[in-house]
């Protein structure tokens, strides 16, 4: 490579992302065995000062087992086998994100029963076992994120390319001790919105047909 020459790279500009306004998406697949469900917005950015908070609440929301979609969706109503909530923060803010799949004939229930689950958690917010039991949850899997180097040096390195101090590893479990109940409602009622999710039904149309008018208005794609 001793003939290649350096050259100025510019950063890649564009329109920061925003969120829109809710809309859904079935795409029909004739002959599925069940129907999965995706929902999705916008989220937040790694260098946020709520990522600790948010992340908190995606914990008690969907992160976990024991949390509020898997008790209420899985364990209480039983319409699925797995339910779960993400958060991808990067450079700019990543998805916010809720997964699960269903029976065909209880993808609609499966769809409000979810989310009223959300629109719930901004209303009511986080109770204090709640806190206390997802800042344990973090506190307990830290170990696992630095018990090798070459953990360690994945953490510094995203760290670096997202622009964060080490001290983000030095302070993580001091900083999640800290974190009140405020924060996290605060943080879930800034970066969840129901009202601006995109929904992704991926099913057999036939199949849900019947109750899919309860849903609104809805864009269809065929999948062959």
């Amino acid at each position: 490579f001793e003939k290649w020459q350096p050259a100025e790279v510019k950063p890649t500009t564009r329109k920061a992302a925003q969120n829109r306004t809710r809309e859904i998406l079935l795409v029909h697949k004739p002959g599925l065995q069940q129907t999965q469900l995706r929902w999705g917005h916008l989220g937040i950015e790694r260098k946020s000062p709520d990522f600790l908070a948010f992340r908190m609440a995606n914990v008690i929301l969907g992160g976990a087992f024991a949390s509020r979609l898997n008790q209420k969706i899985r364990d209480d109503l039983g319409l699925t086998y797995s339910i779960s909530s993400s958060s991808d923060a990067r450079l700019e803010p990543g998805s916010f994100e809720v997964s699960t799949f269903t029976r065909h004939d209880k993808a609609v229930l499966t769809v409000l029963e979810t989310e009223k689950v959300l629109r719930d958690f901004i209303a009511q917010g986080v109770n204090d076992a709640e806190i206390e039991a997802a800042k344990a949850l973090l506190i307990g899997q830290f170990p696992a994120a630095v018990e090798t180097a070459d953990r360690t040096a994945a953490n510094l390195m995203s760290l670096r390319l997202y622009g964060i101090s080490d001290s983000y590893l030095q302070n993580f479990q001091r900083n999640v001790r800290e974190i009140t109940k405020d924060q996290v409602n605060a943080a879930i009622r800034k970066y969840i919105h129901p009202d601006r999710m995109q929904l992704v039904i991926y099913s057999d149309e036939k199949m849900i047909s019947a109750d899919l008018e309860k849903l609104g208005a809805i864009r269809r794609v065929n999948f062959q």
